[in-house]
């Protein structure tokens, strides 16, 4: 029995599809009249099932994009029976009874819910109980279905998987900080995605035949991505969820934190050991610390008092670092605290069935909770972080305990009612806790009298966009967030962070997995606490941490109160290590910041997998302990301990050692080979076909970005590469009138024996400095004698000829003095 549900009546469009469902075995907890709809863009198609009478939750468009709405005439289908036809370019049969669902693109079956199984009903539908179910096959690779501590290559099992947004960091099936029903499942080199856009608890079954959603309420609104390559699962996503923000670019640089710098003195002690060795150092994060008994809006009195807090942050300012500060959404009960009063004036508190403000504990004690959902909560956040900037000028936010989370079950009190105790259970915690444990009950009341039940999972988002719209108004610039809880449509916003790691090799090597999954939720700004938060780390490990770590989106070093500390400083080995790392990111910015404005332009990850760009090569599936920054340069980390080498694959192509030029060619198919990695090296490639740009690292971004220009040109099999290059002021929001962004291209041209590179695009920043260096990676049989630019011989270049063991593998180009505020083009004969 694969429904008890038929096709009652049809009507039929162009673009979209209207069927009215029967049920023809009602129950008392059955919906009995479902409508159906499908619609489609050329790459795009959404299914939707809900009541006939459309009274059930759906989320709200304003907190996640809706698009692809029936906006056609519909002709009525006399003929109900199966039906076959075609809608973009995919080829949807629906079988009318019993009622099932056949979704196929480019002749392949990507959605299927007829199920050989009697006892599993794979649609159906009561209020508190959803079921759909797709048939999965021998050869299906699944990935997404977060947040939770999972390899990125999702393993079968017959476990459910709950996503409920939870405080707690996964160790494998159980449902952590963050939900996205977000999937892409791998078959025969092709992608294909979807995304449930439902806020409620669910449950996942992921077995080695079915893929199944078990959910609590609301509607199935599915949006299904055709692909073909996993960048274009990404890409179709982002075009329904929003593209992700487009960060500053001293956000891109290195940041410190911890749970437990107990005054001003200290933290100013941190920054000086940083400054003092070296070591880069962006920004500095203040933790609940800094707050009068955790409460938020306040200093403490003694070890952060408002004049030491406000003149520290002057200091770092003029030092041309950054400050970010935590805040969270639980506020205190207290009488003569201005942010309980304000909110109690406003009324924007969670409210209770009795029409009372919810009270839960957190950090400072017994707490209300602001409802975001509320437009009046904008106005109350805008007061408050406004006074909060006045006084500190803080540069970004951090936004905590936002599932939210509760040291309480709800308020502490037992739950009868079918919201907080459904008749479906989801394996929350894996351990089937209710609903409210250590979070609000599921009968609370937000904004329009809705529940807890249906918009818990959109806490974390609610709370990012109006921060994010907050933080525009009081700082006119680009704002900064880090988010624990996200949902789909949260990158739009914010970063997130993998929340309360630990400090041991399996949670260093599991943050791979998880970053990559987050370039999946279209969230590419992502990284989990370098070093570890809760435990002891150790030298070997900070050593590979900070490696690791040097590559990640969001690099912030963080760790909890009563352990030992992390700062890089502490261990010799350690400090060498994260000065030279550290220093090549920031070396790197241009093709960080590079890589970020594409992301938030096109939809692009900043981390790829390597399957990603090689979608063909079915053994690349299940890496996931090495990746591609932009895909431009491939990271090798070592994730074990006592390794002194690591196993990397190498895809086909050209792949050239970032610090020794060093070609390892792979002609006709990639294979894996043994790496050197002694504890100071963690080994990095540049991939051929493949050209950035970088400068010379200093201690601060705000300085590398003055120094002068290199072009790094890796020239692939065929002697060709291309890159890209964007600036701006770098926290302005973008103009393309105000910013440069440009291609360049190199080619050798086989009649004349020389190479081609040259510039195209827009250049409307003016930049000082200029392109004064080439480096050229490539298998060379002849030396380069002559440089051109832009048409004139320029006999002022110094040609440096760069060996390997003996073998040439490039060549260094100094003394160049190109600008880079207009096309170029250089030849080299």
């Amino acid at each position: 029995m694969t429904s008890t549900y038929k096709i009652e009546n049809l009507w039929i469009g162009k673009h979209s599809i209207l069927a009215k469902l029967n049920n023809t075995q009602p129950t008392n907890l059955s919906i009995n009249s479902l409508k159906f709809t499908m619609t489609a863009s050329n790459q795009i198609l959404r299914l939707k099932i809900r009541d006939w009478e459309e009274s059930l939750y759906e989320i709200d468009k304003k907190i996640v994009p809706s698009p692809l709405e029936i906006e056609e005439e519909l002709e009525p289908f006399m003929d109900i029976g199966d039906i076959e036809c075609k809608i973009g370019i995919f080829t949807v049969m629906l079988i009318a009874h019993p009622f099932n669902i056949i979704i196929e693109r480019g002749g392949q079956t990507v959605f299927n819910t007829c199920s050989e199984d009697k006892d599993h009903n794979s649609i159906k539908f009561e209020k508190q109980n959803i079921r759909i179910s797709t048939k999965l096959y021998w050869n299906s690779h699944l990935y997404g279905l977060g947040e939770r501590g999972l390899p990125f290559h999702l393993p079968a099992s017959d476990q459910k998987m709950a996503l409920f947004a939870r405080d707690c960091w996964s160790n494998g099936t159980e449902n952590s900080y963050s939900a996205h029903p977000v999937y892409m499942e791998m078959r025969e080199g092709k992608a294909f995605g979807g995304f449930l856009r439902n806020s409620n608890a669910m449950d996942v079954s992921l077995t080695k035949t079915n893929l199944t959603f078990e959910i609590t309420g609301g509607i199935i609104d599915f949006y299904f991505y055709s692909g073909m390559t996993p960048i274009d699962i990404i890409r179709q996503h982002t075009s329904v969820i929003g593209l992700p923000f487009f960060p500053p670019r001293w956000s891109l640089g290195y940041h410190q934190c911890r749970y437990g710098y107990k005054s001003i003195q200290e933290i100013q002690t941190v920054m000086e050991n940083f400054k003092n060795n070296e070591i880069p150092l962006e920004t500095i994060w203040i933790d609940i610390d800094y707050m009068q008994n955790c409460s938020v809006f306040t200093f403490d009195e003694e070890k952060f008092n408002i004049k030491k807090i406000m003149d520290f942050s002057n200091q770092i300012h003029e030092k041309k670092q950054k400050l970010v500060v935590i805040l969270e959404p639980g506020i205190p009960i207290k009488k003569d605290y201005a942010p309980y009063t304000h909110g109690l004036e406003k009324d924007i508190f969670v409210k209770n069935e009795n029409n009372e403000n919810v009270i839960g504990e957190v950090w400072p004690g017994k707490t209300v909770f602001i409802d975001f959902m509320n437009p009046k909560s904008k106005e109350y956040w805008n007061f408050f972080v406004d006074w909060l900037h006045s006084k500190i000028q803080v540069d970004g936010l951090w936004i905590d305990m936002n599932e939210p989370s509760n040291f309480l079950n709800g308020e502490g009190v037992e739950y009868r009612d079918n919201l907080n105790n459904p008749p479906y259970k989801i394996n929350n915690a894996n351990r089937t806790e209710p609903l409210y444990y250590k979070t609000l009950p599921m009968n609370s009341i937000h904004h329009k009298g809705l529940k807890e039940y249906n918009v818990h999972n959109l806490y974390g988002i609610s709370q990012s966009i109006v921060t994010y719209e907050v933080i525009k108004e009081v700082k006119q610039k680009r704002p900064f967030i880090i988010s624990r809880s996200t949902f789909p449509g949260s990158g739009a916003y914010c970063g997130h962070w993998s929340g309360d790691n630990h400090s041991n090799w399996h949670h260093l090597a599991m943050s791979i997995p998880n970053m990559l999954s987050f370039q999946l939720f279209a969230i590419p700004i992502i990284g989990a606490d370098i070093g570890g938060f809760n435990g002891e780390t150790d030298e070997e490990l900070m050593i590979r941490w900070m490696q690791l770590g040097s590559f990640y989106p969001f690099a912030r070093n963080h760790n909890a109160i009563n352990m030992r500390g992390q700062e890089p400083y502490l261990w010799p080995s350690v400090l060498e290590t994260s000065k030279k790392y550290l220093t090549m990111r920031n070396s790197l910015i241009s093709l960080w910041y590079t890589i970020a404005y594409k992301s938030s332009k096109f939809g692009l990850p900043i981390i790829y997998s390597l399957f990603f760009e090689y979608p063909e090569i079915e053994e690349l599936y299940w890496v996931d302990w090495q990746f591609l920054l932009g895909g431009v340069l491939l990271v090798v980390p070592v994730v074990q301990q006592n390794s002194k080498s690591v196993n990397g694959y190498f895809p086909p192509g050209n792949w050239y050692n970032y610090e020794t030029w060093e070609l390892t060619k792979m002609e006709n198919q990639g294979r894996y080979l043994d790496i050197a990695a002694p504890l100071n090296i963690m080994p990095v490639f540049i991939r051929g076909g493949k050209s950035f740009f970088s400068q010379k690292g200093e201690v601060l971004i705000e300085d590398t970005v003055k120094n002068s220009y290199t072009l790094t040109i890796a020239l692939d099999l065929e002697m060709k590469s291309t890159g890209d290059f964007f600036c701006d002021d770098g926290d302005s929001f973008v103009n393309d009138e105000t910013s440069t962004f440009f291609v360049v291209n190199a080619e050798l041209n086989g009649e004349n024996e020389f190479l081609k590179i040259r510039s195209t695009g827009r250049f409307n920043y003016m930049i000082a400095a200029k392109l004064n260096n080439i480096c050229l990676l490539g298998d060379f049989k002849n030396e380069i004698e002559e440089v051109w630019v832009d048409g004139i011989k320029d006999t002022s270049v110094e040609i440096v000829k760069k060996e390997f063991n003996g073998n040439l593998v490039g060549f260094v180009l100094d003394n160049l003095s190109v600008s880079m505020n207009k096309e170029f083009s250089i030849e080299l004969k």
